[in-house]
Parts: structure tokens; C-alpha cells; sequence
């Protein structure tokens, strides 16, 4: 299991709780900053397909409040493994509007 901060293209954080990654699937749990909107958290599954890992589109919760927000998807098209690090890259797909993500993430014991 994977853990840390990620950085949208935008420079805004999103944390990532829990990435698992699986030969056929990437389990996750993020919380993305959307500027004046607040922090959304967004967990699932993304199945590979191809090359990279897609989940379905399914609301995002407001932090702290629960509140649902829109359906989103995300995709990793690099989930590549180097020691106790994870290099990551992907996109958070809502209303439209796609945010690139990317950085590195530890593995968590």
C-alpha cells in the first residue's frame, strides 16, 4: 500500500490515504483540493485497461461536511513501482473538466 501528497497540474495538493495496486486493478482513496470548492474525497477501483487503470464515474464527498458531489472518474496511466516509491500519474475527470495529477508516493509497511 502507497500513501502521500500528489500535485495537480494547477499546483493544488491531493492526498492519497491508500493506493494498492494489483496486476488487473488500483484500489484508492484520494482527497483533492478544488480551490474556493473545498476538499473532495473520491475512493474506488480502477481496472486496467490497456495500459492504464480507469474506474467508473461515481459521486466525490465533500470534507469534512459528507456532502455528495458530482460523478467524477479517475485514471492512472503510470503506476510504476522503483524500490519503496511509486511514480504516479493520472487525471480526476469531472463535469468536463479533466486535472492532471502527478508525483510519488511511499510504501507504507
Amino acid at each position: 500500500m502507497y500513501s502521500g501528497e500528489l500535485i495537480f497540474e494547477d499546483r493544488e495538493p491531493i492526498e492519497v490515504t491508500s493506493l494498492i495496486v494489483r496486476d488487473t486493478e488500483a484500489a484508492f482513496e484520494l482527497v483533492g483540493w478544488w480551490g474556493e470548492h473545498g476538499r473532495w474525497k473520491r475512493s474506488g477501483i480502477a481496472f486496467k485497461h490497456g495500459l492504464n487503470f480507469s474506474s467508473d464515474f461515481r459521486p466525490s464527498y465533500r470534507v469534512p461536511t459528507g456532502i455528495e458531489g458530482y460523478n467524477c472518474k479517475i485514471i492512472f496511466y503510470e503506476l510504476a513501482r522503483t524500490d519503496k516509491r511509486l511514480t504516479v500519474r493520472g487525471s480526476w475527470i469531472e463535469e468536463g473538466e479533466e486535472r492532471d495529477f502527478s508525483g510519488f508516493l511511499q510504501q507504507k509497511n
